[in-house]
C-alpha cells in the first residue's frame, strides 16, 4: 500500500497517465500528475510536501526524463525517480541507474513491477538489487549488439567458422542418404 506517499507523475500521454493516476491513488498515494518537463522540474523543487518518488517518462515534449533527472540533481539529491518509456534504451538505463535513478521500466509493463520501487522499503532493496540488475542489462546489451537474445547461444555444431565439418557435411555430400520430415535419416 502507499497510503500517505505523496508522489509525482511526468507523463505527457492522457490514457498512460489517467491509468497510473488512477491505480496509485486506489494504493493510497496522492498523485500530482505533469505534462510537461518544464513543470515537472517545479514541481519536484518547490513541492506542496515532501516528494516520495517521481515516476517519469522519458520521452515528453519539451525535454525528456533525464534531463528532468540531470537538472535537478544539479542542486541537491533528488527524490526516487521511476522511469518508464515505450522506447527502451539499454544504454540510457544503465546510465541512468548509476547516476542515482531508482528505476527504469519499458512500456507496456506488469503492474506489480510499476508499483514495487514505490512500496515502502523498497529503497533499501533497490540499492541491494542495484548491482544485479546493471548487470544483467549490460549482458542483455552485448547479447542484443551481437544479435542474439540474451541466455541464447548457438547450437552444438553451428560454428560458421566451421561451415562443412560435422556429420551435417557428410550427409550433405552423400547423395544416398536422404532426410524425410517425417522420419529420421535412412538410406536411399
Amino acid at each position: 500500500m502507499l497510503r500517505g506517499r505523496y508522489l509525482v507523475l511526468i507523463e505527457d500521454d492522457s490514457l498512460m497517465g489517467a491509468s497510473l493516476v488512477q491505480r496509485l491513488e486506489l494504493e493510497g498515494a496522492e498523485v500530482t500528475w505533469l505534462r510537461q518537463a518544464v513543470r515537472g522540474i517545479a514541481a519536484v523543487r518547490t513541492p506542496r510536501r515532501p516528494v516520495d518518488a517521481v515516476i517519469c517518462d522519458i520521452r515528453l515534449p519539451d525535454g525528456d526524463g533525464e534531463q528532468i533527472f540531470a537538472t535537478l540533481a544539479q542542486r541537491a539529491p533528488p527524490p526516487p525517480f521511476l522511469f518508464i518509456t515505450g522506447q527502451g534504451d539499454i544504454d540510457q538505463a544503465v546510465r541512468l541507474l548509476k547516476s542515482g535513478a531508482g528505476d527504469y521500466l519499458t512500456k507496456p509493463f506488469d503492474m506489480a513491477d510499476f508499483l514495487a520501487p514505490a512500496r515502502p522499503g523498497a529503497a533499501a532493496r533497490s540499492r541491494s538489487g542495484d548491482a544485479g540488475r546493471l548487470r544483467r542489462l549490460a549482458a542483455g546489451a552485448r547479447h542484443r549488439r551481437k544479435g542474439r537474445p540474451p541466455g541464447r547461444r548457438r547450437p552444438s555444431g553451428a560454428d560458421p567458422r566451421r561451415a562443412g565439418a560435422g556429420q551435417g557435411a557428410a550427409r550433405a555430400r552423400d547423395p544416398r542418404l536422404v532426410r524425410s520430415p517425417r522420419r529420421p535419416l535412412r538410406h536411399a
